[in-house]
C-alpha cells in the first residue's frame, strides 16, 4: 500500500505501463487510499493519457485536483500535501 501511494511510483507505473494498469494496481488494495486514487483515476481526462504524462507534475496536479475536496479528511489531506516527484538531476 505505501508504494501504491507514492506519486514517484505511480508516474513511473502510469509512464511505463500506463493507465488502465497503474487503475488495475488499485483494485487489489482495499485500503480507502487506493481505492480513491482508483476512484480520481477513473475520471476521464486527457491529461491522463497523453504524452504529457511524463511531466511528473501533471499526475500530481490530476490526483490533487480530484481528492483535496474529499469527504474523508484524511484522504484529503494526503491529497492536498502531494508533491510532485523529484526530477533525477545529473
Amino acid at each position: 500500500m505505501r508504494l501504491l501511494i507514492r506519486l514517484s511510483w505511480m508516474h513511473l507505473r502510469l509512464t511505463t505501463a500506463g493507465l488502465p494498469d497503474l487503475i488495475s494496481d488499485c483494485t487489489h488494495i482495499t485500503h480507502p487510499h487506493a481505492q480513491a486514487i482508483r476512484r480520481a483515476l477513473m475520471k476521464p481526462t486527457p491529461a491522463l493519457i497523453s504524452p504529457c504524462t511524463a511531466l511528473p507534475g501533471v499526475l500530481t496536479s490530476q490526483v490533487t485536483g480530484r481528492l483535496m475536496g474529499h469527504l474523508v479528511s484524511e484522504i484529503a489531506a494526503w491529497a492536498t500535501a502531494l508533491q510532485p516527484p523529484r526530477r533525477p538531476t545529473g
